[in-house]
């Protein structure tokens, strides 16, 4: 390369010669680098120098980088030089960030490979001002073809540390008769031996960096893997001098002599503290549940499967499923805030009230699961444990200060082996009592036994048949009549009855509590309706007129649906052309008290779209007075239970006359259900009672028979009465 060093006074003296000859040693080591070098005035873009490999990369004419030219003094082509410039920041930006890297893309007209370039602007002073000088850097993608081997050995060997860098994973390679350990630069450095240049480096030595119980792992696998001839692969830690503790994996396979002598083992080695924390970071997140803290379930049928793998023969473990009460209600009327720290709540009381080692996890939503693994002998001791925990929870005062509401609890409790010996069985038999106590009520608990798994299957048997119970048309209406003091026909109840085959028919008590726990009553319900407002058309049409027709309604049934019940209720009016005012909806007490806020408003839109109201089975869900004097009601209908035993017994009689009494007081009318005998009707009527129905007037009839019954208004036991 041509100096651009200037002359210095005394140039012929000594130092002037040693100055001119390390001048000249410069730049002929420029001329044996790879990587094409220039020198750039950064404001006219003018070329200062450049070294033969940069000639030759941007030589005259069009060649584009790796072109040769065949003088390698020739200047560059300008509209090269023009072009790589073009790929660099403007010229206040690189003031203001004087060093970086880039790629050089060339144009269409002068086609060529990419060329990465690292470029640093330097402000030079002189007697005649200050100079900005621009130094680039050019790295060829590939050796120019033609280069000796050892060129391209080296590119080789540049692009695999490389690839080594930017993987993370370094190369080894052990020498069995001499116990050298050669490694690559990424090796060196994630052994925490940059500093330690070329000097040659033993196995043994590595080993004695390690703690000893990774000396003794690394070593182990090592030597084991050699003894058998398999590939081997080891996880061990290394304190580094001025760092933090890390993880390595190594990794690597041998190769032998004839004689079956090892003669080099050669591997892997990879820093995996990083990837290791992501996969504690994401099985925290799969075995975690994020509100409460506690292990979800596929955590514990982990746990429970190393318990089970190791539990002696003789030792009982028990599982206690637990499930909140009435947990949606509180969502829905406190907020899912408040729900949330209820939740929380639980799980901290839950460990507090239990030993350190007890298993707590949350399963979902309000439900939680209790594993003890010592100190159950037996499923009495399981039982024993929920019963504790039943009783407490409901003692504990303030369990959650932000509600007004003491929560209780469901609990299912099944034991090892009794129940079995595999996690899943034994976690569905506790949640199989789970659903057991569930379906008693509130604050219930029951034991699994493989009787309640038969009735379970059996249900889940009979709730695959109902489902497909409208599309088979299983479904029929009976219609029972009601009648006045008089005996004269007022009205009727519909009341569905589900034949499961011809001759099968399932009771109501069976069916409906089944259909409202699998949401299949939303259905039933639809066709209910349908078929009571066609038939009270088809009758009409018959000449044959009834003035009422009751429908029952379920709570369930008033929840958010699409569409909703009133828009439901509306269509089939419609379709048949049905006033509202001939359909008395009956709603039960115990659907006003489980969620009264949503049934209210609901209840209050259908008496607005002029339906009648009727609340049954009065008297058995304490539903309060202001419950109903916010209501539109129309009529109570008084239950059964309380005109089995009018005529004897006398607490009966003082209820119902309360009951007649209140709802004379608001307006309502009564009904009494379960009529039998004769003197009950008349001790009803003296009472005050307006309206009643029961066997004494007629059992439900078939919509046949019903016909009939229209033809004659006045019931025939009222006839001979």
């Amino acid at each position: 390369m041509p100096s651009s060093t200037p002359k210095t006074k005394g140039g012929d003296s000594d130092e002037g010669r040693i100055l001119a000859s390390l001048n000249d040693l410069a730049a002929a080591s420029l001329e044996l680098v790879h990587d094409a070098i220039l020198l750039i005035e950064a404001t006219s873009g003018a070329l200062i120098e450049a070294n033969p490999a940069a000639r030759r990369l941007l030589g005259s004419g069009s060649g584009g980088p790796g072109a040769a030219s065949s003088n390698p003094a020739a200047p560059a082509d300008p509209a090269v030089l023009s072009a790589l410039l073009a790929q660099l920041p403007p010229l206040s930006q690189l003031r203001q960030q004087p060093m970086g890297r880039a790629v050089a893309l060339w144009t269409a007209a002068d086609p060529g490979l990419p060329v990465e370039l690292t470029y640093r602007l330097q402000g030079l002073e002189s007697d005649s001002g200050s100079l900005d000088v621009l130094l680039l850097v050019l790295h060829q993608p590939q050796p120019p073809l033609g280069s000796p081997p050892a060129v391209q050995l080296q590119h080789l060997n540049d692009l695999l540390n490389e690839a080594e860098r930017q993987s993370h994973i370094g190369s080894w390679e052990h020498v069995h008769a001499t116990d050298a350990l050669v490694c690559s630069r990424e090796a060196r450095r994630i052994w925490g031996l940059e500093d330690s240049g070329d000097e040659p480096l033993r196995f043994a030595s590595l080993l004695a960096r390690l703690d000893p119980d990774d000396q003794t792992r690394l070593l182990h696998a090592y030597e084991r893997a050699i003894q058998i001839g398999d590939p081997f692969q080891v996880d061990y830690h290394l304190q580094l001098p001025h760092g933090p503790r890390r993880t390595l994996r190594q990794q690597g396979e041998t190769d032998y002599a004839a004689n079956g002598e090892p003669l080099h083992t050669v591997g892997t080695l990879q820093d995996i503290t990083e990837i290791n924390a992501l996969q504690d970071q994401l099985e925290q997140a799969a075995y975690t549940d994020p509100l409460t803290g506690l292990p979800n379930k596929a955590a514990s049928l982990r746990h429970l499967e190393q318990l089970l793998k190791g539990r002696p023969y003789n030792q009982c473990i028990g599982l206690i499923n637990l499930d909140l009460d009435s947990f949606q209600s509180i969502n829905d009327s406190f907020g899912p805030e408040a729900g949330n720290h209820l939740l929380s709540a639980m799980a901290m009381w839950l460990r507090n009230r239990l030993e350190p080692d007890d298993w707590i996890a949350r399963l979902g939503s309000d439900e939680f699961l209790v594993i003890r693994g010592n100190g159950t002998n037996s499923l009495g001791d399981a039982v024993a444990l929920a019963k504790e925990l039943q009783q407490s929870l409901i003692q504990t005062a303030q369990l959650a200060p932000l509600l007004p509401v003491q929560p209780s609890a469901c609990f299912g409790v099944s034991t090892c082996p009794e129940h079995g010996i595999d996690p899943h069985l034994l976690l569905q038999a506790a949640n199989t009592a789970l659903m057991e106590a569930k379906r008693r009520g509130r604050n219930q608990l029951h034991p699994y036994s493989t009787s309640l798994s038969t009735r379970i299957r059996e249900q889940l048997d009979l709730e695959m048949q109902l489902s497909h119970a409208v599309e088979r048309q299983q479904l029929r209406l009976v219609y029972q009549p009601q009648v006045d003091g008089e005996g004269r026909l007022i009205g009727a109840e519909a009341l569905v009855r589900w034949f499961k085959t011809p001759a099968t028919c399932v009771p109501p008590d069976q069916f409906i509590p089944l259909a409202e726990r699998s949401g299949q009553i939303h259905a039933i319900g639809a066709w209910v309706v349908e078929e009571a407002c066609r038939q009270l058309r088809q009758w009409d049409l018959q000449g044959l007129r009834l003035p009422l027709l009751a429908v029952n309604v379920s709570g369930v049934q008033l929840e958010p649906q699409d569409p909703p019940l009133e828009a439901a209720l509306a269509a089939a009016l419609a379709r048949h052309a049905i006033p509202p005012q001939r359909i008395e909806l009956e709603i039960t007490e115990t659907a006003l008290i489980s969620n009264p806020q949503q049934a209210r408003q609901q209840l209050q839109q259908l008496a607005h779209q002029g339906f009648r109201l009727a609340i049954d089975d009065f008297g058995t869900g304490f539903s309060s007075l202001e419950t109903l004097h916010a209501l539109a009601l129309n009529k109570l209908k008084i239950d059964r239970c309380f005109i089995n035993a009018l005529e004897t017994d006398l607490t009966d009689q003082v209820i119902v006359r309360a009951t007649l009494s209140m709802a004379r007081e608001l307006g309502l009318e009564t009904l009494a259900e379960g009529v039998e005998t004769a003197q009950q009707w008349q001790l009803l009527k003296q009472l005050g009672c307006s309206s009643f129905q029961g066997y004494f007037f007629d059992r439900p009839l078939t919509a046949e028979a019903f016909a009939q019954r229209l033809l004659e208004p006045l019931t025939p036991s009222a006839q001979t009465a």
